[in-house]
């Protein structure tokens, strides 16, 4: 693949846990989200990874599956708010409050992360 803008073989990150607790049958219950960024030596991202606690191969697999695309679209250009702005504001279970400021309410795992990217690396639409 031509164009496609590797990270180095040692690189910095960012680390991100994010918290939502949710209604999970009949009771709250609470949900960790990892996020890490791979960091390019300009500091911008160029990888992702995504991990949640307790959720199950399927989720697992799905959250692998969109890590594995957006950081092919990062290394190929594609700027990361093409990515957030399509995602956050998605609805789906589980949602609720995160416990954070920054965020608040999440409506969804995709939501929570995608908002967190567009803070964290303060996106605009121009970027």
């Amino acid at each position: 693949m031509s164009g496609r803008k590797r990270l180095p073989d040692t690189r910095t990150s960012v680390t991100r846990k994010i918290k939502i607790v949710h209604h999970k049958d009949g009771r709250l219950a609470k949900l960790n989200i990892y996020v890490i960024v791979g960091l390019h030596d300009d500091k911008t991202p160029g990888e992702i990874f995504l991990k949640a606690d307790r959720m199950g191969s399927t989720i697992s697999g799905l959250l692998d599956a969109l890590a594995i695309s957006i950081s092919l679209g990062l290394q190929s250009g594609v700027p990361l708010h093409w990515y957030t702005s399509k995602l956050k504001n998605m609805r789906f279970e589980p949602s609720g409050s995160t416990g954070d400021s920054e965020l608040r309410q999440a409506t969804s795992i995709v939501d929570a992360i995608s908002r967190w990217l567009e803070i964290r690396f303060k996106l605009k639409e121009e970027d």
